[in-house]
């Protein structure tokens, strides 16, 4: 049996076993389940004190049927009572979200977003009636249901249509009570509650009688005239319109890039029970959980919570990593992507000639080989890229809206695989590889190169890329080091994925996430005469150059240009390592990176770092080479 099957078992013999009427094989299989399940255990505790509630009041062994009645009814108004209350903490939810919002809106579009939420209210409350803010309670108990009087030990109840199924079975529950007849035309059940005789059921004992659930046109239900509804609904498209005209790009900053967020992998249970872990540390940290997501391909699921502005962050981190729920947690931190400058005068692609591209494509284009640029979007109507793109997605919020005009994810891949032959623009160095698209990056404004990128979004990305069977990742960014990230790229280098990231050049923590990584091959930029600058404290030796300033690259729109930065850098080598594994499926990533290693030009070194950092310059021609056995790149 598969844990799932165990756990909806144990789910279904709970009350039994807290009642104490569970023996044998099944009370042995409850126990054990519970002792490794703490979500079980909670939900036992639950049972034991709803039984409680009902069966250990002073007077119920010598009380009449009447009084067991009154009980049960007193029970059933403490649950609508709890409903309402949780109709009032979730209307406090909102309100709490939308002060938060107010807080984080620039000042000057705070006045139209306080317009738009007013009006929303105001709709809201004019379409559904007072009642919204005060939440009915899911059934009514009648004296008569149509029927008569009920029977002994008998009420007559109406569920409204939204009671939910674990509302349903929680009455049952506390009244010790089952339906056993209903429903009738009009939608009455019989719910036995226990023994009774009729004199003590005699006459209304609570509620209402039939008449009263019959609609009237005054009360809190009544229809609205239409205009009550339009007017507010034009009033809130004006005030939708007031505040995207005072967005600019740069203010709208996506869910997944702001500040002050603990992504937490979940301890080892059945997905049955992830809504729930989910929503006890929510309550039990006083944090607003704002994402949850699974990454399939280590096997884990991540909620993503919001730390109070008044709460110390480090203090939540150290308190829920000793949580039994919690298998991890880290920040959510920051990235980006590694392209600072361009000029538009330098000698045109130079770097694929410096690398000797044009020479290798005697014996191989890359062709059939998956890469997955884990970036900002690209232009995917782009003529030198529109056949070369085989899959797209994008994880950053509103990232749909400017995929195809993201400038960084569209340089590299234009690097990477442009077309070749096709009668304008650029060749790329493995031209006829396949791309897949991973938006995890997000320029802060469409005048800039600069991106940024997040743990969240980074983490959704490479699972996309290794489920999606990529043999290559480009990861032309850089941050600090993350372990969510790094179990990722393990779990892909472990599935013979070849991972190719960009050093950041410059900063005090050179080389960078993940270029940090030894099993992961690290580029730096070299320029047109092969000169490479070392960034000041470089932490690891053994690093690859590659062309990366002044070149020459696919830009949004169709268009060419000039662009700067490791993040270049990276993408040659990406296309080179295409090419091998075009001639030889069955490479590992070791392997590449040695060949990658083993046929690098000597290069001179400036700035301060140590003589020999850097391997060399690469030579597509010649790591090719290696490969061909009557291959000559002279």
């Amino acid at each position: 049996m598969s844990e799932a099957d165990r756990h909806r078992e144990v789910v279904e013999l709970l009350p039994w076993y807290v009642n104490g009427t569970l023996a044998g094989r099944d009370f042995a299989v409850v126990a054990a389940h519970l002792s490794g399940c703490p979500v079980c255990r909670d939900e036992a505790a639950q049972c034991q004190t709803l039984a409680a509630a009902v069966q250990s009041a002073p007077d119920a062994a010598g009380a009449s049927a009447a009084d067991r009645l009154g009980r049960v009814l007193a029970t059933i108004d403490a649950l609508e009572a709890d409903r309402r209350h949780a109709g009032s903490r979730a209307w406090s939810r909102v309100m709490e979200w939308l002060r938060d919002l107010f807080q984080r809106t620039p000042g000057p579009m705070r006045w139209a977003l306080a317009v738009q939420a007013a009006l929303l209210i105001v709709l809201v409350v004019l379409a559904a009636g007072p009642g919204v803010l005060a939440p009915r309670a899911p059934y009514h108990t009648l004296a008569d249901g149509g029927r008569g009087q009920p029977a002994q030990g008998q009420i007559h109840i109406v569920f409204t249509d939204d009671i939910t199924e674990r509302e349903l079975r929680t009455l049952l529950g506390r009244v010790q009570g089952k339906i056993v007849d209903g429903p009738s035309t009009i939608g009455v059940y019989t719910l036995e509650v226990g023994p009774s005789t009729a004199d003590d059921l005699k006459g209304p004992t609570r509620g209402a009688r039939l008449e009263t659930l019959r609609p009237t046109v005054t009360g809190p239900r009544a229809p609205r005239p239409w205009w009550w509804i339009v007017l507010p609904c034009v009033a809130l498209l004006a005030g939708c319109a007031a505040f995207d005209r005072g967005r600019s790009p740069s203010d709208a900053i996506p869910e997944q890039l702001q500040d002050r967020q603990l992504i937490v992998t979940l301890a080892s249970a059945p997905s049955e029970l992830w809504e729930a872990m989910r929503a006890t540390l929510a309550r039990s940290y006083g944090l607003r959980e704002i994402g949850a997501f699974p990454l399939l391909s280590i096997g884990v699921q991540c909620v993503v919570f919001q730390v109070p502005d008044d709460r110390s962050i480090e203090d939540v981190l150290a308190r829920l990593q000793r949580d039994p729920y919690v298998a991890s947690v880290q920040v959510n931190q920051v990235f980006g992507g590694l392209a600072p400058h361009g000029d538009p005068y330098a000698s045109l692609q130079y770097g694929a000639h410096m690398i000797r591209a044009g020479l290798a494509h005697r014996w191989a284009t890359g062709k059939g080989v998956r890469i997955a640029v884990v970036d900002t979007g690209v232009d995917t109507s782009h003529p030198d890229l529109r056949s070369r793109i085989v899959k797209t997605a994008t994880f950053v919020e509103g990232g749909e809206r400017t995929f195809t005009a993201d400038s960084h994810g569209t340089a590299v891949a234009g690097i990477i695989a442009a077309d070749a032959d096709n009668g304008i623009g650029i060749f790329g160095v493995a031209p006829q590889a396949q791309i897949i698209v991973a938006k995890a990056c997000w320029h802060r404004s469409i005048t800039t190169l600069e991106a940024v990128c997040s743990s969240w979004t980074l983490a959704k990305a490479l699972d996309f890329a290794i489920t999606s069977e990529a043999r290559i990742l480009n990861l032309s960014l850089g941050g600090p080091p993350d372990p969510l990230l790094a179990r990722l790229i393990g779990k892909a280098l472990e599935r013979g994925v070849t991972v190719v990231a960009a050093v950041m050049d410059h900063g005090s923590s050179a080389p960078g996430f993940p270029a940090s990584l030894e099993s992961v091959i690290a580029v730096l930029a070299s320029d047109s005469r092969g000169l490479v600058r070392i960034p000041t404290g470089l932490a690891r030796s053994g690093l690859l150059a590659a062309p990366g300033i002044d070149v020459l690259t696919t830009a949004p729109g169709g268009t060419y240009d000039f662009r700067s930065g490791s993040s270049l850098a990276a993408a040659h080598v990406t296309g080179i390592a295409a090419l091998l594994l075009e001639r030889n499926p069955r490479l590992t990533a070791a392997e590449v990176r040695a060949l990658l290693v083993g046929t690098a030009q000597p290069i001179p070194e400036a700035g301060e770092g140590e003589p020999r950092v850097v391997s060399g310059l690469v030579d597509a021609c010649a790591a090719l080479a290696r490969l061909v056995s009557t291959a000559s790149c002279s």
